[in-house]
């Protein structure tokens, strides 16, 4: 059985195409071609959608009602033989396109970096270890954009065998982006840099280019891009809402979805057009779980400028730094906890769907499959072993964050004690001298102004030297 053909339908018809089906006229087309793979999408359906899809396909009452709720459904899977139907759901993830082109030219601009340290003489070790500052002002900032749907893909082995792939509402699972390594400069290295090393163009200066985005635009971990937790009565919250859904649809389109699939389905000879419909559906879930990896990767590279920034001695933001940092690790540990239950519970309950030839060969679907779920295997444990690695570099950031913050703390405790224990004798003594006694021998002297303050100030001398030599002795 093949893929053969696709019509878009419950939409508007775009310029210079074929005008799509209704709902109506979809559900009433019955495909009677055997042989012949049957795949249906839907986007984000309705209550009435869905009991559409149910009434057509003779979907079990549990199926509809899960599909009711896709939104907030856990990774489960649903294996039936013969006639009735399978069914899994899978938590997908979207990079959305900002984001996604951040990340390309950061990786653009890493190659660059060292393909002039290696001229250079310079060796990064396979990282990002640059020695002079200036190899770290021109670092690209990175965005992280991460939606998030549930994915349900039915299937059906009947003798007109059937793949119907449903997607709840994607919303916005993380928005945010790194702080610009230029507003981590102490004040005295950025007055340096603009008067002394500012570049000039051969005709002026040189400009500075624009940021695409802002921090405001951020969306903080936990926030949920939900209208029932946004004030909509404010105008600015509510464009903000309407311009972030509409970038979540965007990047959650049917060919962004699906995209490599419907490649190889153009391709005349490709295996998955030859193949059957339980390898579509093997291959639609390996594709969605490569983008985890892909995801994972924009993490560690915001998560390395993040830490190269904390290292910089005298920035100015290291508060924002850190925070970015929880963020990382709280938005890591929520991906973690999504994909553990998929990876221990439902991938080893997938159907192999194993079928053999006359000789007792498996056939090439078969193989394929067994192959597909070998990779997504292979990706949920990389991404798994790695975001852990991730959260624990995070947990250490923090904590070297706070022990430098209780070390900067203790230190200027240590100097004001030390100040004040110098300053003891001469308060001592004020205070000695100030009070008033009818009887004071020193206060009638002629030289009493002149002995005071000698006295004070030898006093003084040797306390300071006590501290001192107490200090050198407790030197490693």
């Amino acid at each position: 059985p093949m893929v053969e053909i696709q019509m878009p339908c419950g939409a508007e018809a775009s310029p210079g195409c074929v005008a799509p089906l209704s709902l109506n006229e979809f559900f009433m087309k019955h495909v009677s071609e055997e042989n012949i793979t049957h795949w249906a999408h839907a986007h984000n359906p309705s209550q009435e959608c869905i009991l559409a899809l149910g009434q057509h396909y003779r979907l079990r009452v549990h199926s509809q009602c899960l599909l009711a709720r896709l939104e907030s459904a856990s990774p489960q899977v649903e294996y039936a033989d013969g006639l009735d139907w399978s069914s899994v759901v899978f938590p997908a993830v979207y990079v959305d396109k900002h984001a996604r082109r951040a990340h390309d030219e950061y990786l653009s601009w890493l190659r660059n970096e060292q393909t002039k340290a290696e001229k250079s003489g310079r060796n990064l070790g396979g990282q990002k270890k640059f020695k002079f500052r200036e190899d770290f002002r021109d670092e690209p900032r990175l965005h992280i954009g991460v939606v998030r749907l549930n994915l349900m893909i039915f299937w059906s082995a009947t003798s007109e065998t059937t793949v119907v792939s449903v997607a709840s509402a994607p919303k916005y699972f993380a928005k945010w982006s790194t702080p610009s390594s230029r507003l981590n400069d102490s004040m005295a290295t950025s007055i340096w840099s603009w008067c002394c090393c500012r570049r000039r163009a051969p005709k002026g200066y040189q400009p500075i280019p624009q940021e695409e985005s802002s921090d405001s635009d951020d969306l903080e971990a936990g926030t949920s891009l939900d209208e029932d937790t946004i004030d909509l009565d404010n105008q600015d919250a509510k464009f903000r809402f309407l311009q972030m859904q509409a970038q979540a649809e965007e990047c959650t389109r049917f060919e962004d979805t699906f995209g490599q699939v419907l490649v190889q389905l153009a391709q005349d000879n490709s295996v998955l057009r030859m193949g059957s419909y339980s390898q579509l559906v093997y291959r639609i879930l390996l594709n969605r779980s490569i983008d985890y990896l892909y995801v994972l990767s924009m993490y560690e590279a915001a998560i390395g400028n993040l830490e190269e920034q904390l290292a910089i001695k005298g920035g100015s933001n290291k508060a924002v730094l850190i925070n970015r940092v929880s963020t990382a690790k709280l938005e890591l540990e929520a991906m973690v906890r999504v994909v553990e239950p998929f990876f221990e519970n439902v991938l080893p309950k997938l159907p192999a769907l194993v079928s053999h030839n006359d000789d007792g060969k498996a056939i090439l679907p078969t193989r394929v499959c067994r192959h597909y779920k070998f990779d997504m295997q292979n990706n949920f444990d990389e991404f798994l072993r790695k975001a852990r690695t991730q959260i624990k570099l995070c947990d250490s950031l923090v904590a070297e964050y706070d022990r430098k913050s209780k070390d900067q703390v203790n230190s200027v405790l240590n100097y004001l004690t030390m100040v004040m224990f110098v300053i003891l004798p001469m308060q001592i003594l004020t205070g000695l001298y100030g009070m008033n006694f009818k009887h004071m021998p020193e206060l009638e002297w002629q030289y009493g102004y002149h002995y005071f303050f000698t006295l004070a100030a030898c006093v003084t001398a040797l306390t300071a030297g006590v501290v001192l030599c107490v200090y050198q002795a407790s030197l490693p």
